[in-house]
């Protein structure tokens, strides 16, 4: 086959899907959006790679506005009408779309759709019910009205994809209940690329670059966006400082939340918070095994379809993990299911807190739950099974008349 795969995001995972289905045999163009804040994966060529694969970067000249509704649906139009051009010059057989905004999907699907290209809607989240839970809040009766339009906008881009790939079983009903046909539904959940990420040393290169080396220390590496609340965080710093000055909070982030958090650090003088950038992702596995206690957020009004794949990275570092989430989220049941750390309830910031500070406090239990957590991520995480079955479902798609 000749698959284009389309991850708007570049996150680690879809990149290596690209790279074993083009060792596999397939021609595979990998896209991805050059244009926007957030951590990603190997989108550089790497020694090994297989001829077959393209990976591109696809840039509109500015960044994608994430803040600014009105800027960011002119940006992901006209990022939409780039990946869709791109997508039909290379006219492969299936398109695998995955993180794309809607104002872009809309665009890629009626350009496949002309040409007949089959189109693969890889489903991460349902966008336009988070942007009816946000924008009518922040836009008087005209929110209301925009967030009508991508409700209505979404179901129907996927009622009219060939396939959709949805990344927990959490996403069937509301797919029945809009009109997907059963047969064009499949799901795969969500993984993180294991070999990437062996299990590093407490103490390495990049703990001693950042004096983490004495005392604990809790790392929230990720977005803090809409689906997040950053208070959590100044709430638990400042719970660390009381309980044990030597121990450090590292929040690993970029935007809205972690400007607001570089406020807050002002202006309350916490000098156990230390706030970084994204890091470079060769550095992501160090990062990750400098922390005693990895950390999660979602607020809320985040559906229990949201599942932060930054969960599973923490996986595969061999850490326990504290997540406040809906207690149906994926995330949640994979922690609690699989005894990987604390899983508590969306809202309730001292209970995060208080589950935080109880592992900060145990290393043998800590030790036990990144165990768990370590041996789950083997048991999952493998390449080569989650390959197979996109190949799967993709070449069913291809070959449906």
């Amino acid at each position: 086959m000749d698959i284009a795969v389309h991850d708007f995001a570049g996150h680690p995972f879809q990149v290596q899907l690209s790279r074993q289905l083009a060792r596999n045999g397939h021609r595979v163009h990998h896209l991805y959006c050059d244009a926007i804040i957030g951590p990603r994966g190997l989108v550089a060529d790497c020694d090994g790679d297989p001829a077959s694969l393209t990976i591109e970067a696809l840039a509109t000249g500015s960044s994608v506005a994430k803040e600014n509704f009105l800027r960011r649906f002119w940006d992901e139009y006209r990022y939409g009408r780039l990946a869709a051009e791109r997508i039909a010059a290379i006219h492969p057989d299936v398109v695998l779309c995955s993180n794309t905004p809607l104002d872009a999907l809309r665009l890629i699907q009626h350009h496949c759709r002309a040409r007949g290209i089959k189109v693969v809607n890889w489903l991460q989240d349902v966008n336009s019910l988070a942007i009816a839970d946000i924008l009518p809040g922040r836009i008087p009766v005209v929110g209301s009205f925009v967030a009508s339009h991508y409700l209505a906008m979404e179901r129907r881009l996927l009622r009219h994809a060939d396939q959709v790939i949805a990344i927990a079983v959490d996403f069937r009903d509301f797919l029945l209940d809009i009109g997907l046909v059963p047969s064009r539904l499949a799901v795969i959940e969500n993984w993180a690329p294991l070999e990437e990420m062996p299990r590093r040393p407490r103490n390495n290169a990049w703990s001693k670059r950042y004096g983490l080396d004495d005392g604990r220390c809790a790392i929230y590496s990720g977005n803090l966006g809409f689906k997040q609340n950053p208070a959590y965080l100044i709430d638990l710093a400042r719970a660390m400082g009381e309980a044990a000055p030597g121990d450090r909070l590292v929040v690993v982030s970029e935007g809205i939340g972690a400007r607001w958090l570089a406020e807050q650090q002002a202006a309350l003088r916490l000098p156990n918070l230390l706030l970084l950038p994204f890091q470079p992702y060769a550095e992501v596995g160090d990062m990750m095994g400098a922390a005693d206690v990895l950390l999660g957020l979602l607020e809320p009004q985040a559906r229990p379809f949201c599942v932060p794949s930054k969960i599973l990275s923490y996986c595969c570092a061999g850490r326990p993990i504290v997540l406040a989430a809906d207690p149906g989220n994926l995330a949640s049941r994979i922690i609690s299911g699989h005894d990987c750390g604390a899983a508590v309830a969306a809202g309730d910031s001292a209970a995060f807190t208080d589950a935080v500070l109880a592992l900060l406090a145990h290393e043998p239990r800590r030790s036990a739950c990144g165990e768990r957590a370590r041996r789950y991520a083997e048991k999952t995480f493998e390449i080569g099974p989650i390959a197979a079955r996109f190949e799967a479902v993709l070449e069913n798609v291809v070959a449906r008349p």
